[in-house]
């Protein structure tokens, strides 16, 4: 009988202990879903937290009935320029959510539009509120058709300027951060403006890696015998070859020599 009664109350305080457990379980469910007062972004670059939350709509949480951090988490990842949100409680009522923008790697012009291009070649919105938007320029003079949120993978003379931006920041970080425009021709032919350089770099159609490499040594080559301010262009549309244009007043002067 005694052991019956103490079987009897071990199943007791396990039914109770259960019982407690999913009451807390509940608690913090609906704790989650309710009391959610305040939402930290970090690690956003290009733009401002209040941008992101207005995007997701999530400027008055505290009005809204069955806001939880799944949800918090779904609405931020649909926005353009974010790669995925990590979303955790730091406390009861605030939640921080990390953000990791995706790699943008130049702005596009192209029929009077304005878009962003990722490093994987995604085309994005230019949004106006964007922040720390030092990339590379392309200009398209061929107006391709561009479409937001398509790749432009197949699209060879884009995707071209896009790996010669790829090839600088790998070979040549200076030479990426002074690249400041990159035309594309109609002919699909490529011409490069550089900061501090005052004549356009002639790269041509093929072989944009190689050529991305061999102007970053002729540029430290220039400069290190300050012989820049004497030409007006580069010229590395021949495959091994350089031609260097020098200015027709220099030219002149050595002929009168």
């Amino acid at each position: 009988m005694q052991r019956r009664l103490s079987y009897i109350k071990h199943i007791v305080l396990l039914l109770g202990m259960i019982t407690v457990i999913s009451l807390l379980a509940f608690t913090l469910e609906r704790s989650e879903i309710n009391d959610i007062t305040t939402i930290k972004i970090k690690g956003n670059k290009y733009l401002d937290s209040q941008q992101y939350l207005k995007f997701a709509n999530l400027e008055r949480i505290t009005e809204e009935n069955n806001l939880n951090i799944n949800l918090i988490q779904d609405r931020l990842e649909k926005h353009p320029y974010v790669k995925n949100a990590d979303v955790i409680i730091l406390e009861r009522g605030i939640v921080e959510v990390t953000i990791k923008e995706k790699n943008i790697e130049a702005l596009l012009f192209s029929s009077d539009k304005q878009f962003l291009i990722t490093s994987s070649g995604e085309v994005l919105p230019s949004l106006a509120a964007t922040k720390n938007i030092n990339f590379p320029i392309i200009i398209d003079k061929k107006g391709i058709d561009i479409k937001i949120f398509n790749r432009i993978n197949n699209k060879h003379s884009l995707s071209t300027a896009l790996r010669i931006i790829s090839a600088a920041e790998v070979y040549d970080k200076e030479l990426c951060e002074n690249i400041s425009e990159i035309n594309v021709n109609k002919n699909e032919s490529l011409t490069l403006n550089i900061t501090g350089i005052p004549f356009p770099v002639y790269l041509g159609k093929n072989n944009e890696i190689a050529k991305t490499v061999y102007l970053s040594r002729v540029l430290k080559h220039l400069n290190k015998n300050n012989i820049s301010k004497y030409l007006s262009y580069i010229d590395l549309r021949f495959d091994d070859l350089v031609y260097l244009g020098f200015k027709e007043k220099l030219s002149q002067e050595k002929e009168r020599i």
